[in-house]
């Protein structure tokens, strides 16, 4: 009866094997994640977009508000004659005296839709704005017609 050593030795070996694979997987990982950084693809911004936002009489100036992936805040400004309180994707802001300015800080946002409510209003179940999370979108007023595009 012949014994196979090659079976034993294999197996024995095994676990290191094992190991350089797993080492193997994660500098793949780690590579194609300074790649993917590298190559501006990363959703994620180190700086804060700041959309500028009034409350007026009338509604939301602008209404339509975009910016990129990443920390959002919106620096919202009442100019009415009436205290409002506005929500974004269920953050809220304090109510907000006429003339006062406050920055909603949304914190890191995915591309998306945020309704923008004024909660401070009797009938608030609808949006009286939206804020857009799009790539390499520079943060401000969305281009006029564009958002029916993105609906």
């Amino acid at each position: 009866m012949t014994v196979n050593n090659e079976t034993t030795t294999n197996t024995a070996q095994g676990g290191g094997g094992k190991l350089g694979a797993l080492a193997s997987l994660i500098a793949i990982a780690v590579l194609l994640v300074c790649a993917t950084w590298a190559l501006n693809v990363w959703p994620f911004s180190d700086s804060t977009a700041k959309v500028l936002v009034d409350i007026t009489e009338e509604g939301l100036e602008p209404a339509h508000i975009m910016a990129p992936p990443g920390k959002v805040s919106i620096v919202l400004t009442n100019t009415s004659e009436s205290p409002h309180q506005i929500d974004v994707g269920g953050i809220a802001s304090p109510t907000i005296s006429p003339g006062e300015t406050y920055e909603l800080r949304l914190g890191q946002l995915l591309p998306s839709n945020y309704d923008i409510v004024d909660v401070s209003l009797p009938d608030h179940d609808w949006a009286d704005g939206r804020l857009h999370v799009i790539y390499n979108a520079p943060p401000g007023p969305l281009p006029e017609g564009s958002h029916d595009l993105l609906h």
